[in-house]
């Protein structure tokens, strides 16, 4: 086992202020960016099932080290005449965001990240062709904060626009 993973799984052992600060910057940019809107569809990062929305419940978790949180994956029809929609599909499932073994990136890449994944997810939804059944969990990619490139927001955007990840998901990629 690494030391990364070892401090991920007992964070007593390792930074547990760093793992602190990198969990905040996480939430703060989820808070930031959730909603995301894109043509019919919605993405969503909603609470744990259980948490009382008075007590301000957080939209991640820890599991066996990784950074957890829920999505929810909205589609809607067009609107009608009266301007009102309709929900077509609600797709949800929990994905890691953030793996145990990145964990101890920098926050404010960390946050670069989020909000980087934020744009990237709105184009896909924008393209994505109306018969497309990605679940929320396809549109997330941890691994993204392995590469050593991108440091800024939109180099994560651009990052993940490519063909072998969000752009899979999109017509005319």
């Amino acid at each position: 086992m690494t030391r990364a993973q070892q401090q991920a799984d007992h964070p007593e052992h390792g930074d547990q202020a760093h793992g602190e600060r990198a969990l905040a910057a996480i939430e703060s940019a989820l808070r930031e960016a959730s909603p995301i809107q894109g043509g019919a569809r919605e993405l969503v990062v909603v609470t744990r099932m259980g948490a009382s929305a008075e007590d301000d419940p957080p939209w991640t978790w820890r599991e066996h080290g990784h950074v957890r949180t829920t999505l929810r994956l909205i589609c809607w029809d067009g609107p009608r005449g009266d301007g009102a929609r309709s929900i077509v599909d609600i797709r949800e499932q929990d994905a890691v965001i953030v793996l145990r073994e990145l964990i101890a990136t920098p926050p404010q890449r960390l946050r670069a990240y989020i909000l980087g994944w934020a744009d990237a997810v709105g184009v896909c939804l924008e393209r994505m062709p109306d018969d497309c059944w990605a679940m929320p969990a396809d549109l997330v990619f941890p691994r993204i904060l392995q590469l050593k490139r991108p440091q800024a927001r939109e180099h994560y955007a651009a990052a993940l626009l490519v063909r072998s990840r969000l752009g899979r998901w999109m017509s005319g990629a």
